[in-house]
């Protein structure tokens, strides 16, 4: 009974929710590998749901992001 509960909350969809700049300082898009900053072009977007699949990161600085990979959005 175990082994089936948990099959079927792991198939589940992922449930993303918007985010707030207190939570999410510096969001990263793990697709591209770019993170956005406040006051860049693309950063209150990447702060909401995206409806084709949640494909953000949350760092809580721009050196966390850089040492996960990320490089800064040029815009």
């Amino acid at each position: 009974m175990k082994k089936l509960i948990l099959a079927l909350l792991l198939a589940l969809p992922c449930v993303a929710k918007d985010y707030t700049p207190q939570e999410c300082p510096i969001v990263g898009n793990t697709d591209s590998k770019i993170y956005h900053a406040a006051g860049g072009k693309f950063y209150a977007r990447m702060l909401r749901e995206n409806q084709s699949g949640d494909n953000r990161q949350c760092f809580k600085s721009e050196g966390e992001a850089q040492r996960a990979g990320y490089r800064k959005s040029k815009r």
